[in-house]
């Protein structure tokens, strides 16, 4: 307690301090052969820093949830602009389905490849330089005079290029980005414009999603603000990616389950989680596997339901929410019985014989196939702890930064774990852990049908990621905290007092990271 307490009555003149030493000193942190002093990345960074201290309110601990979205939309939204583009994480295929829905077209007209010949906007950004695609020189960003000059020209579908008119529905988690694409064209003729308002659009996407789920939450708020805050997330979700909504989903789906688990005793109605239920369901847009948390009410004690009747009747929610995510998965057959007679388009062909062939492999290979998940689950928690560490996508600027991540986040967890008022049983423990392998077992097959990540035969899964199990951040310390606890290292730690703590930390950590990758980006 006595180490601690310093920390947590720092005041708001020490966070402008570490700001600005954030904004000035981080490029000593990235390995650069020379002083470099971008001007306008200097000026986006500096405005978000006033901005930062303008309209949040660090000093009250009920104002967790406005903090949360202040921070997000306000960093998220320089990260937008700092970071170059198409660099973010499969930037490209996201875009390519955001422009289509800008366009109006809610299914998918064509496959990406000759999705180049439909958009004019598509092709020219595709074309630009690129350090992480076309190993160049250079990077395009704002400085780029040549994507700064590109005008946007109006995509043209009646062609033989839009092969795929009986597709699937495009993917509802991109209407926000597609929102701000619309918005950037009828604003500006500059494709420039467009491009940065997507990207802007998924990030205030995910503020929302965040500020909501914090404020419905009851008892949880400080463990969602530190998952919601993770430095990674704010960096994924300023590009086109859908991550922007498992992340948020992710907020909102651990705090109306906390929510049920810390209620009174006989007050879970089916109500309750019918609305878990739908919300959770959603996850089949972003991350299929992740849905399987619809059977987490499962694991809350019979006792806190209105009866022993009702419990067993909230599995036809649950079991609701399996329907609705079965149907999207399955909706490029149905969409093909609608409109072709039974017929399947080509590209679901192939899709349809790999799913057997990979199936049949995997079981008539048991050996094989216990090696393969072994040495791929040990890449889950590697790539947790690089993601945690590294949030940048494609970079690596310094060790010391991704210490000072790593480390923080170790100390956030012990915190909150020491501290949580929240106990959790067995049962339940056992439940998420159990979900946890399943989940991760689904995405190592969902993931093994992408041939550009694995082959049948190879020694591992490739391409999976540590983020993906994002729903564990919020999830760790009710984990963790009888164990920790029991230790007895805090007894007396002000509850408001911590709020305060980890807000202004937070923001330091996320304005520092985002003074790295201005630098790091260049």
């Amino acid at each position: 307690m006595k180490l601690i307490e310093p920390l947590i009555k720092y005041k708001n003149k020490t966070v402008v301090f570490f700001f600005l030493i954030s904004l000035f000193f981080a490029q000593f942190i990235v390995q650069y052969q020379q002083t470099m002093w971008p001007k306008l990345y200097l000026l986006i960074v500096f405005s978000a820093m006033i901005c930062l201290l303008l309209f949040s309110s660090l000093n009250n601990e009920k104002k967790i949830a406005w903090n949360a979205f202040i921070c997000i939309m306000i960093l998220g939204g320089a990260n937008a602009l700092i970071m170059p583009i198409r660099y973010n994480l499969d930037e490209n295929t996201h875009y390519y389905h955001v422009l289509q829905i800008a366009d109006g077209n809610f299914r998918n007209q064509s496959d990406e490849k000759n999705f180049l010949m439909i958009s004019p906007d598509f092709l020219a950004v595709t074309k630009l330089p690129s350090k992480q695609e076309y190993n160049s020189p250079l990077n395009t960003n704002l400085y780029d005079s040549q994507f700064r000059n590109l005008k946007n020209i109006p995509a043209e579908y009646n062609s033989k290029w839009t092969n795929d008119k009986s597709g699937k529905i495009n993917n509802p988690a991109y209407y926000p980005s597609a929102l701000g694409v619309f918005i950037g064209r009828k604003i500006s003729d500059r494709l420039m414009v467009s491009y940065y308002l997507g990207r802007f659009f998924n990030v205030v996407f995910y503020a929302l999603l965040v500020f909501l789920g914090i404020s419905i939450s009851k008892k949880f708020k400080i463990p969602l603000f530190i998952a919601s805050t993770i430095p990674y997330t704010l960096w994924i979700t300023a590009g086109f990616s859908y991550d922007s909504l498992y992340y948020g989903l992710t907020i909102i789906v651990i705090s109306l389950f906390v929510n049920m688990y810390t209620s009174k005793e006989k007050t879970i109605r089916v109500k309750d989680v019918l609305v878990y239920s739908l919300v959770c369901s959603a996850f089949v847009l972003c991350k299929a596997p992740v849905a399987l948390l619809l059977f987490l009410p499962m694991f809350i004690p019979k006792k806190k339901y209105f009866s022993s009747k009702e419990k067993y009747i909230s599995l036809l929610p649950m079991l609701l929410g399996c329907i609705l995510v079965t149907i999207w998965i399955k909706q490029e057959t149905l969409l093909n019985f609608l409109f072709s007679g039974g017929a399947s388009a080509g590209s679901s062909a192939v899709v349809n014989t790999l799913v057997p062939e990979r199936l049949m492999f995997f079981i008539n290979h048991p050996f094989y196939t216990l090696a393969l998940l072994l040495r791929s689950f040990s890449d889950v928690f590697v790539t947790f702890q690089n993601s945690i560490s590294s949030p940048w996508p494609f970079i690596s600027p310094s060790q010391l930064i991704s210490s000072i991540n790593f480390i923080y986040f170790l100390i956030s967890l012990l915190l909150l774990s020491a501290t949580l008022k929240i106990q959790v049983n067995n049962f339940f423990r056992w439940g998420i852990s159990i979900l946890f392998f399943v989940i991760t077992i689904g995405i190592f097959y969902a993931i093994s049908g992408d041939p550009r990540v694995y082959k049948l035969g190879d020694l591992h899964i490739g391409g999976v990621q540590g983020r993906y199990h994002f729903y564990m951040i919020p999830l760790l310390p009710l984990l963790l905290s009888p164990s920790i606890q029991k230790l007895n290292l805090i007894n007396d730690l002000n509850e408001s007092k911590l709020s305060v703590f980890f807000m202004k930390t937070s923001y330091i950590l996320l304005f520092l990271n985002t003074c790295v990758g201005m630098y790091a980006y260049l």
